[in-house]
């Protein structure tokens, strides 16, 4: 009977772990699926364009530039329209195949006459427009809009050989990478302007453009690859100085007058006939230069230029489907799941394994981008291969770990955590001079402070503050430490821990509390502070010369144990001889009095300009006694926690 019960336990124990095991798969494959690393992958996928070779520019395809010397000789944006008129003749006369113009037309003007007689006799020039996409677009099989947020005068339109959308969309960080080719309008169907373009430059009727699956037929004369939503991953051919012909404006316009007059053009001419010409504005500082992977002020006109270009030379680079991006990932932890178990015995050499199979694998993405224009995801799978093989590696003492914090969350009394946790002594380090307090409110609080050491020339130093009060804030600042104490020497950024730290607290968040914390990291043979924050009270520098306080808050950092996948952003400084930097929580700028006035930082800055000079133990006894002095008889409210850096040479 005995037996046979030990017997049950162990089936049990193997159904359990194989029920974690798929539960796990199934996360980390729903992951995948739903593509939450996409910003991560995205500059990868940046580095895969900058690293390629350039790319072949059809011959067909000049762009024609309103860079600064064109406004600075035409006078003012936007041009008057004969200016455009006289650019059209020109072109037409020079026998341009197509002229697009990524210029909006929507107010009437004095020279529309010449403009639209321009235009009628031409009977090459595309004109575009700008529609009001809905906000779930991408989402949909087909991205629909509304309404038009910038038309093309109506009189202008009929002389137009073609009009189109000039739509883009911007990713996450405001690079532009896809584009729709086809929008639902009210029930109508409008293409983009480059896509229209190479319809009629290929004699597709637009009527033949049909979408199967994720290719876009046009007429059997070019499958363009597109997502679910019948977006193009644009195929830039390669820096913009270093692609396509190029010309400017108001050149083409001289030469043109020079030539009439029977003097030598400044340009040779010839040079546009026959030509597809891409018209719009790239003078410095204007709205039509966006970031794209290959440069943060790349000319929208060049967009269209590459989606045309593309299409018309069938070069393509398209985004690997979910399905098969989970089933490499899949394969690859297998591989991982494999090494790491063959040899368990010795994890160094499963990591470093694991490593190697992981930069084949990434060498492998590379290529294949290069060469067949397919982009697979790359961080995720090497990511989630170095987890695997770090996670099946530690798994016991994990789980010995999890057992011990349970049960001194369930035995352990908040205030002896609170003490047991924060340093009894601030470390002296090199030519850093450290000095901390907290003033613990009369109910058990959740501010925290720490330090590590990170080799012998950076020292890490960690404050925080806990949402909430009483016995569950002191759990949650304890786990807190705890999971800094085990982080920080394994992040060499402090924005690196922070995020570390907020996946973790995520991961195991139970009590709907948060945490404040700013990590700072002190460079001692540079005299050199790293700061990152995550929602906390703002780091302050005093310079010795001057007397005069800098805050120093980095752009992005939210509380930790909010949201997982956060990105925190970072600031540095030097320091000279003398310079403090100041550390604190809220409960000192948020100290009250009897009449509910906040000490603030308005009374905090200059009492810590007046103390320039003072060693650091000295600038917190001042703080701490005005502050008392202000609050009078009021009850604390909250802990006050107060750490001063000093740069002693």
């Amino acid at each position: 009977m005995a037996q046979k019960f030990s017997l049950d336990l162990r089936t049990q124990k193997h159904l359990i772990a194989l029920v974690t095991l798929c539960i796990v798969v199934i996360l980390i494959g729903s992951i995948s699926y739903g593509r939450f690393f996409d910003s991560y992958e995205n500059i990868l996928l940046d580095l895969r364009f900058k690293w390629r070779p350039q790319q072949v520019c059809s011959p067909e395809i000049a762009i024609i530039e309103i860079s600064d010397d064109s406004l600075k000789q035409l006078g003012y944006w936007p041009l008057p329209r004969d200016f455009h008129a006289s650019l059209v003749d020109v072109l037409s006369r020079l026998g341009a195949k197509q002229v697009m113009f990524d210029v909006i037309f929507t107010d009437s003007t004095a020279s529309d006459g010449i403009f639209y007689n321009a235009l009628k006799e031409a009977g090459n020039v595309y004109l575009p427009f700008v529609l009001k996409l809905e906000e779930d677009a991408r989402a949909l099989r087909q991205a629909q809009a509304k309404s038009i947020v910038a038309p093309i005068l109506p009189r202008l339109k009929t002389a137009a050989k073609g009009t189109g959308f000039i739509n883009s969309y911007k990713d996450a960080d405001g690079k532009t990478r896809w584009v729709p080719l086809i929008i639902d309008f009210n029930g109508s169907k409008e293409p983009h302007m480059a896509l229209g373009m190479v319809c009629d430059f290929l004699n597709v009727p637009f009527n033949q453009v049909i979408l199967e699956g994720n290719i876009l037929n046009l007429g059997g004369k070019a499958r363009v690859p597109v997502s679910p939503s019948g977006a193009m991953l644009i195929n830039y051919a390669g820096a913009w100085k270093k692609t396509f012909k190029h010309y400017s404006y108001v050149d083409i316009l001289a030469a043109w007058k020079e030539k009439e007059e029977g003097k030598t053009p400044r340009i040779d001419l010839d040079g546009l006939r026959g030509k597809v010409c891409f018209v719009g504005l790239t003078a410095t500082g204007t709205g039509d230069l966006q970031p794209t992977p290959l440069e943060n002020n790349y000319p929208m006109v060049g967009l269209h230029a590459n989606v045309f270009n593309g299409v018309l030379l069938n070069r393509y680079v398209s985004r690997a489907d979910r399905v098969v991006n989970l089933a490499i990932l899949l394969f690859l932890l297998a591989g991982a799941g494999w090494v790491t178990h063959r040899e368990k015995s010795k994890p160094l050499l499963a990591f470093c394994l694991t490593v190697g199979l992981g930069g084949i694998f990434l060498t492998a993405g590379f290529l294949l981008f290069i060469v067949k224009g397919l982009w697979i995801d790359l961080f995720y799978p090497f990511i989630m291969m170095l987890l695997s093989n770090v996670g099946l590696s530690i798994y016991n003492f994990l789980e010995e770990n999890r057992k011990r914090e349970l049960i001194e969350k369930e035995l352990s009394i908040a205030k002896t955590i609170q003490e047991n946790f924060l340093p009894v002594v601030m470390p002296e380090f090199r030519s850093l001079e450290i000095a901390a307090h907290m003033i613990t409110a009369k109910h058990v609080g959740g501010d925290l402070y720490d330090t590590c050491e990170l080799g012998r020339s950076r020292l890490g130093i960690f404050i925080g503050d806990v949402s909430g009060k009483g016995v569950p804030a002191a759990l949650v600042m304890a786990k807190t430490i705890s999971l800094f104490r085990m982080l920080a020497a394994g992040a060499d950024e402090p924005s690196d821990l922070l995020f570390q730290l907020n996946e973790e607290m995520v991961r195991s968040a139970t009590s709907g509390l948060f945490v404040t914390a700013t990590y700072l990291v002190y460079i001692a043979n540079e005299k050199k502070v790293l700061v990152a924050s995550a929602g906390h009270c703002a780091t302050l520098v005093l310079r010795s010369a001057g007397k005069k306080v800098e805050k120093i808050q980095p752009r992005e950092g939210m509380p930790l144990g909010l949201m997982s996948r956060v990105e925190f952003s970072q600031e540095e400084t030097i320091l000279a001889k003398d310079d403090k930097v100041i550390l604190y929580t809220d409960g000192i700028v948020e100290a009250k009095n009897l009449v509910r006035e906040d000490f603030s930082e308005e009374r905090l800055m200059p009492l810590l300009e007046a103390s320039s000079g003072q060693p650091a133990a000295k600038v917190i006894e001042a703080v701490e006694r005005q502050v008392i002095l202000f609050a009078g008889k009021a009850p604390q409210h909250d802990d006050c926690t107060l750490i001063v850096l000093r740069q002693k040479e």
